[in-house]
């Protein structure tokens, strides 16, 4: 986020997690599963939210807008989970579900009825310019998360443990 980060605040139900490489961070309790399965596959995670619209409509974002301003976009996230992973980590967990069948066409079709959504937004710079942020915020209908999780644990066995992991995460 250009000029410093908002400050966010816990809005679902949440667990501890202990973070690879060290420390605890809170996580909203239904994406719990998915942000092991990523991590112990090697992915870094860098925000998730188990239900966006609803993160929005409570402002946990810390947003200065207006709530009524807000309601346009919690009402589209309502029922919609959020993931913030690096660009190379996000190009890698599309391409995996591209290649599964329940998750082909939810991945490449936006018109899909559950289709998912990858965005990386542009800011502009101090000198006139924009540049893409380093990240791709993904939402994605929240009741798909079982099978998400299903789908990265069969294709993609679990990492040893030890393994050097990567993983930040803010919820």
């Amino acid at each position: 986020m250009p000029g410093g980060r908002l400050r966010s605040t816990q809005i679902h139900p949440a667990d501890k997690l202990a973070v690879p490489g060290g420390g605890l961070v809170d996580i909203d309790r239904a994406v719990v599963p998915l942000v092991r399965t990523l991590w112990n596959l090697g992915f870094t995670t860098l925000g998730c939210c188990q239900d966006l619209g609803g993160s929005i409509e409570h402002n946990g974002h810390g947003s200065p807008v207006p709530a009524e301003d807000r309601q346009r976009w919690a009402a589209f996230c309502k029922g919609h989970a959020w993931l913030k992973l690096p660009t190379q980590d996000a190009n890698r967990l599309v391409g995996i579900l591209g290649a599964d069948p329940l998750f082909a066409e939810r991945v490449r079709r936006w018109t899909h009825p559950d289709a998912w959504q990858a965005v990386i937004w542009l800011f502009p710079t101090d000198d006139g310019y924009a540049g893409p942020e380093p990240a791709v915020q993904i939402t994605f209908p929240a009741d798909q998360l079982n099978d998400l999780v299903a789908v990265l644990e069969d294709q993609h066995p679990r990492r040893p443990a030890g393994s050097d992991a990567a993983g930040l995460l803010r919820s």
